[in-house]
């Protein structure tokens, strides 16, 4: 029988006009210009659409918008140095580490930029697993295992899930 030996979490952070965080912020200035700067790729001359929702109906190129977008972010990102802040141990004293990112567009307007609404989706390194205790997920970042382990118990929440397990023959 096969267990589970190690997982990779991803976090999902939605981020919209009414964000109040101030990196957030940044990310949503950067990421706005850049949607309007580059939404005109994709437009037709003649019907020119103002949702993102109503671009991607007309031009299924504009899926690219996600990626381009996404590098406006990257500069921001890398602030975070691999730190996922967001997500701490039940002591709210350790965070977990992230090794990538993606940013997906969920709707966005070139009139009104309260409209802009973006996803980030980090993605961690793999960390040991040891199984559920209380609705927390008992891990370690250790590299290897050994007698004496070092766990962190992470909190199941919303937008937090196991994206990817690797298994072990018992």
């Amino acid at each position: 029988m096969k267990t589970i030996k190690k997982v990779q979490f991803a976090y999902r952070l939605v981020i919209d006009a009414t964000t109040t965080s101030i990196w957030e912020k940044y990310v949503f200035d950067a990421t706005y210009k850049e949607y309007y700067l580059q939404e005109q790729l994709f437009q037709q001359e003649t019907n020119k659409v103002e949702t993102f929702r109503e671009l991607l109906r007309q031009n299924k190129k504009a899926e690219q918008l996600n990626y381009l977008v996404g590098m406006a972010a990257i500069p921001y990102i890398e602030q975070l140095e691999g730190n996922l802040y967001q997500i701490t141990d039940n002591l709210n004293k350790t965070h977990l580490n992230f090794v990538d990112f993606e940013l997906d567009i969920i709707n966005s307007s070139n009139q009104n930029h309260t409209n802009h609404k973006v996803a980030l989706t980090f993605y961690t390194k793999q960390y040991f697993y040891f199984g559920e205790v209380n609705n927390h997920y008992l891990i370690s970042s250790d590299e290897e295992l050994k007698t004496n382990i070092k766990t962190l118990m992470i909190p199941n929440r919303q937008h937090f899930s196991i994206v990817s397990i690797e298994l072990e023959d018992e």
